[in-house]
């Protein structure tokens, strides 16, 4: 498995959807290894985007939205 947490940063940004932990479950068996932060209950929706890129310690990073699957 391809090591990447010290270049790709994944967000997975949330507020509340039931699908949430299937999203998580879905981004656990990907193929390669990544920093993940969990972006929850933030709002309005730049607010949680800002915090995204304030957050972010990698040259890459993903927005992966809680209902996404």
């Amino acid at each position: 498995m391809k090591d990447l947490r010290s270049k790709l940063t994944v967000f997975l940004i949330s507020s509340g959807e039931p699908d949430y932990t299937a999203a998580k479950k879905a981004l656990a068996g990907q193929d390669c290894q990544f920093s993940l932060e969990e972006i929850k209950n933030i709002s309005p929706m730049n607010v949680a985007f800002q915090q995204m890129l304030d957050r972010c310690t990698t040259p890459y990073y993903i927005q992966v939205d809680g209902d996404m699957v």
